[in-house]
Order: C-alpha cells, then structure tokens, then sequence
C-alpha cells in the first residue's frame, strides 16, 4: 500500500455512509406513498367486512343450519409468529454497544482474531453480528496503526529514510484471512436470501392459490375458516420477497382475502373480534413509533420506522369507529420521525458545505508542497510530515455535498500523488548517488587492508589519513550497509595504527636505554679529562668511546640536543689537551659521524643525506673558484691590482685544498655505502 493509500483508506467507507445516508432522503416518498396505500388497504377490508355482515343478514337461516353440522368455531392467533418473528435479531443487536465496544477495546490484536474467529462459527443471522464485527475491524486496526507508527517513528530515529520502511503483519495477514471468510459467508448469505426470497415468493402465490380455491371447496364452515386460519399461518410464516414484486403481491393476496370473507359469509361477532384483535396490534405499533421520535440516532429511528410500517401493513383492517384516530395517530409519529430525518440531512447539508471550504483550504496547501524542489532527504521528511498532517486534517473532516466530493477528494488525491512521485524519484536518484558512494567507500576499504602490515610507517600513516579526510567527504550509502563499510574500514585503520603504536612503544623504551648508554660514556669521557694518559692511550681510548657512541641507537626527542651538546664539549676539550688542530678535529668528527650512520637503523639515509651535503659543497667551491679565476683575467690588466690578485689566489688555493679533503670524505661515504 502507498504511503497516500495507506492514510487515506477511510475515505471509501465515508462515501459508502454518505450514499446510504441519500438513499434513505430519496426513499422519503416512498414512505409517504406507503402510508397513503396502507389507509386505503384499511378501508377497503373494512368495506369488504360490511359485506360479508349484510349477506350474513340475508342468510342468517342457511348460515345457523351449516353451523349446527359443524364443529364451533376456535379462534386461531394468526399475528403471534409474526409478532415473534425475529425477536431474537432484534435483541441481539439492541444489545448494548457501549459494553461491545468495552469488551473489544481491552482485547489484543490475536485475541480479536480469535474472537473473530468465533463469532463465525455462531449460527445467527449476519446482521446479528455486524455490530460485533464492525468493533472488532475498528480496534484490530486501531491498535495495529499504533503498532506502525511506532515502528515507523523508531525507524527514522535510529536515521532510517521513512520512504524504505517496511512493516511485516503476520497478524494482519491473518486478519484479512478471517475477514475474507466472513465477507464470503456474507455473500453467500446474500445470495441464499435473494434464492430465498424468490422461492418465498413462489411459496406465497401457491398459498394464494390455495386460498382461491377456498371459495370452491364443499368443507363446512368451520373446517373452510381453519383452512383459511391455517393458510393465513403459513402466509405470515413464509419470509421476505423481493421488493419489485412485493406490492403486487400484497394486492393480490388481499384480493382474494376479500373474496373469502365474501365466500363464508363469517358472522359479525367473529369478524369484531378479529377487528379487536388487529386494533390491539396497532396501538402497539403506535406506541412503538411513537417511542422512536426519542431516539437519539435519527437515520435509526428512520430504518426501525420502516420495519414498524411493514408490520402494520400485514396487520389486517379495525373497527370502522377506531380507524380514523388509529391511522392518525400512527402517520402523527411518522410524520415526526420524517420531519426529524429531513432535518437532519437539512442541517447536514450546511455542514458539508463547510467541509468543502476546509477541504479546498487543505488542497491549496497540499498543492503549494507538491510544487517545492527539495534536495535533500532532510527537507523532504519534513515536508512529508506537513503532508501528512494536512491527510490526518482531511480525514477529521467530513464529507462535502455529493456533487462536490468526488472532485475535491481527486483534487487533493492529485497533489498527494505530484508530491510522493517527486519524493520517490528524488530519492531513487538519491540511492543511486549513495550506492557510488558505496563503490568509494569499498574502494578505499581495499587499500586500507592492503597496508594493515606495512612498517613504512610515516608514508603509510599520511596515506591512511589522506583517505580518512576523502571518507568523510563522500556522502552516505545506503543504511543498510552504512554500518558494515564503516566497521571495515574503521577495523584496517586501527589495525596498521595498532602496531605503529606497539612499534614505538617499543622504540621509547630502547631509546631510554641508549639515553642511559650516552650518559654512562659522558661520564666515562669526564673521568677521562682528570687522569694523566700518554697521548696515544689517551686517543685509543677516545675512538673506543667514539665507536661505542656511534653503535648506541636514537635517544628519545627532547634529549637528544642536550646528550649530543655535552658530548661533542668533552670531545673538544680532549682536542684542545690534545692540541689537534681544526682540519683535524674536523676530519675526525667526520669518520665519527660515518660510523655512527653506519650502526644507526637508518644509516642508509643518514650516508645519502651526508653524501648530498658534501657533494653540494664541492659544487659550490668549484663555482666559486672558476669565478675567482675569471676574475683574476680582469684585475691582470690592471697595475695596482697586484695585491687583490694575491688574496684571491689566495682564496683560490684554499678552495681547491677544501675540496680535495671534500673529495676524500665523499670516497670514505660512498665506500662505506657499497659496504
């Protein structure tokens, strides 16, 4: 069901309710024209008994005679199985519906199907149970729509997009099973009373046929009356006919009454208690109608009226005395009853037209929100919920006038349509840009397995936090794998900065370890400064210092200024003792430095960064002394320029000096490379 369907699926039984209500204003008249038939039907017997009474005049002799050769006559109840006829219907359904509604209302949904379930198997007639039912539907979904909105609303909080919500019903699936049931029941129902009705019919022309041939029998008086009572027995027991031929029916039925009272020329005392007894039955109908002008529910006071009107018609004439004041009395409280049904249609009529006024209200919003462009999911669940809030208005309100709901509904029905096929396009195209967004996020979750092992770990860690920023600029994908990329991902980063966090654990620790190796030499070499050692023991002792140095690792960051400044002090002091000049000192710092690249963990660097230096020395020398050179041409032609000639041969000669030691270190760097 769509999302338009599914809050707008009342509004078929709204117009069901409203077809009925118009029906029953149209059949108005036909009440009237019932009322004015059932007065002539009344006068017409009572005139036939007038009859029957002056032939029974006429041969009152001929009558006695045949009376003494019978049995006497035995009245006979011919209005009791008709007065009892669905008395058991009517206090089923009259049962009170506050306490159904109070019975249902506290039931789960499984227990209303059960209940469901059992009032089928009841054999009573459907409308019997209709109440029953009606309340059961009307709470099952009740309470399953509060089910769904819950669901829905704890769906969209956790971030789900409430276009993707779906919501599995056993319980309903199996709801609508029983209810098919029911409506297949119903219908066969249908079909059994309309086969009934026409078999009824055909059951009551062959007792009108009977009671014809009564006027040709040779019974005696009192056996041809209970034939008559008996036939009047089975007529008032034969059920509904269809409605097209009830009429006709009634007239021909009530024909051939006449001609029977006509026929057996029944004697008056009889007939007047026959009129008594009809006369009794009306003043209750009366009282019955006239107990309906107090209901509160008009249009069933209205149905119930036309219930009491059929009853009165199959009530036979009354005394001619009391015709008048009973016919009377009885159109008064149905006139009422009318008088109030109109009214009330009157009234809702007024009420409808302002249904209209809001409803076409509520499309002008409806169509303002389906003409936005959104472009984002944000903006369209919000606008979503306007939406719906105008759909839930819409469904407060009641009908608009007949002419007008169809139209306004399709109005409405057609913006809620623009707006949800927008919203599922958008968010079609929306799933596509995600599930791109997937293909990255995978993409980037491959290459950062691919260096979960690796031990480059600076080139490594700027790679993984490039594709960390590029993560978080690639929009979503779709929820339901939102949780799995990311965890992946997540997993491959944590695991290579796991071990980069265990590798330099252990690093800090041997990095303290050579602080206190570098610290224990310094106070080797200060000891060294007091004692009087020959020069060459002195200098053995020093490399041995130097070599143990240089196979010492890194020391941790914020010492390593403070161990290296002491060290290369104590050094000097040791050159000054040792008087070792500049060239000297410098070449020996050299071959210290080498070897200690040559045990460091990245001593292959260190050599190539050292060898760039020197080489990049021994270029800028060279450049310099082919400019001084150059130079010198100049100053040749030039008689006072002796002396600047000098100092820049002067310059010259050094520079060469310089970069042949450069030369030298450059041979002792690369041959300790290759080694």
């Amino acid at each position: 069901m769509s999302e338009l369907e599914n809050n707008l699926n009342s509004e078929e039984n709204f117009e069901k309710e409203e077809n009925t209500q118009n029906n029953e204003t149209d059949n108005k008249q036909e009440l009237d024209n019932n009322l004015g038939t059932q007065e002539e039907e009344t006068k017409d017997e009572l005139s036939a008994a007038d009859k029957i009474i002056s032939k029974l005049n006429k041969n009152k002799e001929s009558t006695s005679q045949e009376s003494s050769d019978s049995e006497p006559v035995k009245e006979v109840d011919v209005e009791k199985e008709s007065q009892d006829k669905g008395a058991h219907k009517e206090a089923y359904i009259n049962k009170n519906v506050e306490d159904i509604k109070n019975k249902y209302q506290q039931l789960e949904r499984k227990e209303l199907i059960d209940a469901f379930k059992e009032l089928l198997d009841k054999d009573e007639e459907d409308e019997s149970i209709r109440v029953h039912i009606e309340s059961i539907k009307n709470f099952f979904y009740k309470k399953r729509n509060e089910e769904y909105n819950t669901a829905r609303d704890a769906f969209v909080a956790d971030g789900g997009i409430e276009e993707e919500f779906q919501f599995e019903d056993e319980l309903e699936k199996k709801f609508k099973d029983v209810l098919f049931i029911y409506r297949e029941k119903r219908r066969q129902k249908q079909e059994e009373n309309e086969k009934d009705k026409e078999q009824n019919y055909q059951e009551k022309l062959s007792v009108i046929e009977d009671l014809r041939n009564l006027v040709n029998g040779t019974e005696s008086l009192n056996e041809t009356f209970t034939l008559f009572r008996n036939i009047q027995q089975k007529w008032n027991g034969i059920g509904q006919v269809p409605q097209s031929r009830l009429k006709s029916l009634w007239e021909t039925y009530h024909h051939h009454v006449q001609s029977f009272y006509d026929y057996v020329k029944i004697n008056k005392e009889l007939r007047d208690l026959d009129l008594k007894k009809n006369l009794e039955i009306k003043i209750q109908l009366c009282g019955q109608a006239e107990e309906l002008i107090l209901v509160e529910k008009v249009v069933k006071a209205y149905k119930d009226l036309q219930a009491l009107h059929q009853r009165w018609r199959e009530v036979g004439p009354v005394p001619n005395e009391n015709k008048d004041e009973i016919w009377e009395r009885f159109k008064d409280a149905s006139t009422k009853i009318n008088k109030r049904h109109q009214d009330y249609f009157e009234s809702l009529k007024d009420e409808q037209l302002n249904n209209l006024k809001a409803k076409v209200m509520i499309c002008e919003e409806a169509e303002k929100l389906s003409e936005l462009e959104l472009d984002n999911p944000k903006e369209w669940d919000e606008t979503s919920k306007e939406l719906i809030k105008l759909q839930d208005l819409w469904r407060a309100i009641g009908f608009a006038p007949k002419k007008d709901n169809n139209r306004i509904y399709n109005r409405f029905r057609k913006a809620c349509d623009v707006f949800f096929n927008k919203k599922r396009d958008f968010f079609a195209q929306h799933r596509q840009h995600q599930n791109k967004n997937l293909e990255d996020k995978t993409e980037f979750c491959l290459q950062a397995e691919a260096l979960m092992d690796s031990t480059d770990w600076k080139k490594t860690t700027e790679i993984l936090i490039g594709l960390q920023k590029k993560w978080k600029q690639i929009g979503p994908v779709p929820r339901k794998y939102s949780d799995e990329v990311w965890h992946r991902f997540r997993a491959a980063c944590n695991s290579f900065f796991k071990h980069k966090e265990d590798h330099y654990k252990d690093i800090e620790k041997e990095q303290f370890d050579n602080l206190k190796l570098k610290e224990d030499l310094i106070i080797r070499l200060e000891a060294l400064i007091g004692k009087e050692v020959e020069h060459e023991a002195l200098m053995a002792e020093i490399k041995n210092i130097q070599n143990e140095w240089s196979k010492i690792g890194f020391v941790p960051r914020e010492n390593k200024n403070d161990i290296l400044q002491k060290y290369k002090k104590l050094l000097d002091k040791f050159y000054e003792k040792l008087d070792i000049d500049d060239g000297k000192r410098s070449s020996l710092s050299f071959k210290s430095r080498l070897e200690e690249y040559s045990s460091h963990p990245r001593g292959k660097d260190k050599l190539r960064q050292e060898r760039e230096k020197v080489a990049s020395k021994i270029q800028k020398l060279r450049g310099d002394i082919s400019v001084w050179e150059n130079n010198i041409g100049f100053f040749a032609q030039s008689k006072s320029a002796e002396s600047m000639i000098q100092s820049i041969q002067q310059k010259i000669e050094g520079a060469k000096e310089n970069v042949i030691s450069l030369m030298k270190q450059l041979k002792e760097i690369d041959d300790l490379r290759r080694n």
